[in-house]
């Protein structure tokens, strides 16, 4: 059975990834019913309607503009737009191989309705980072893969937000990403992919892993640094505590949270100032900022 396929991303001043995106989609296999490409720019203009249209003669791909600064409210919008199909969800910073779009296309093909899918993807780096650094990254700065083959399905799927593929009338169904978060949220969290996954699982829909839909994910030496990791843990962590607001132990979960927090601030006094290749000092601030990330989202509010 043939699966309708687009392509949806948001993206907020970086016009010259896009640009980069969008080349390497010219070069990628399509299946026959592929759909097209949605972008939708966000916040202010900076030439991406430009960039869409100087890529329309060799690919179906259309502009569409949010004045919103929000990523989940910029994909919401997209999917407003979207025709029936499955909706590929990646980044602006994203790099296809010749297989990745027909090995989806094929796993859908093949999987029930009540399906959606992920893939495994490495890493583009302009500067790797030191070694040392390299597990306390997430694995959007890392790669990841699944230890499969072949189209999986999985028990508990928690695919990364830039190689996902969900039914554009699921997410409907579920009224989209939540708002609160996510980039460009109030809280400038990460995690709004993993809260929609989870209500998706709730609704008995059940995540595929495809081992040939690969991304190569670009990162630049700015996210390759300790300082980066740092604030990148306070981030998520303000996104798992967002996550785990409902929980009924969430009382608990903000007890719990805040004696990690103290218990890492006295950690974070006894190394001193960050040095560039100090494992030890990393290592009490990245905990001291994932700590106080989740006492932060606990102590948020539902939207």
């Amino acid at each position: 059975m043939s699966v309708p396929i687009s392509i949806l991303f948001a993206t907020a001043q970086r016009p010259q990834l896009v640009r980069r995106t969008l080349e390497a989609l010219v070069a990628t296999e399509k299946p026959t019913l592929f759909k097209g490409i949605w972008v939708v720019e966000n916040g202010t203009r900076q030439g991406v309607e430009q960039i869409v249209a100087d890529f329309s003669p060799a690919l179906p791909v259309h502009y569409l503009f949010s004045e919103q600064a929000s990523k989940p409210a910029s994909l919401n919008f997209g999917l407003s737009q979207l025709p029936d199909s499955l909706v590929y969800m990646i980044d602006d910073d994203v790099r296809f191989y010749p297989e990745t779009l027909t090995a989806l296309a094929d796993a859908a093909g093949q999987a029930p309705r009540n399906s959606y899918f992920g893939g495994p993807f490495d890493v583009d780096y302009d500067s790797p980072p030191p070694a040392w650094l390299v597990p306390w990254l997430p694995f959007s700065a890392r790669g990841w893969s699944r230890p499969y083959d072949q189209p999986t399905p999985l028990s508990r799927g928690r695919f990364i937000g830039f190689n996902w593929a969900v039914y554009r009338d699921d997410l409907r169904t579920l009224n989209g990403f939540d708002p609160s978060i996510g980039p460009g949220s109030a809280a400038d969290s990460t995690g709004d992919e993993t809260e929609l996954q989870g209500r998706l699982k709730q609704q008995g829909v059940r995540p595929w892993y495809v081992p040939q839909m690969r991304l190569a994910h670009y990162v630049p030496a700015s996210r390759c640094s300790p300082e980066w990791a740092i604030d990148r843990a306070y981030r998520h962590g303000v996104g798992w505590g967002q996550l785990h607001r409902g929980s009924l132990l969430r009382h608990l979960l903000k007890i719990k949270a805040y004696a990690g927090w103290q218990w890492a601030r006295r950690s974070v006094r006894t190394t001193g100032p960050l040095a560039a290749a100090d494992l030890e000092t990393t290592l009490a601030r990245l905990r001291e900022s994932k700590w106080r990330g989740r006492l932060k989202g606990l102590q948020q509010e539902a939207a």
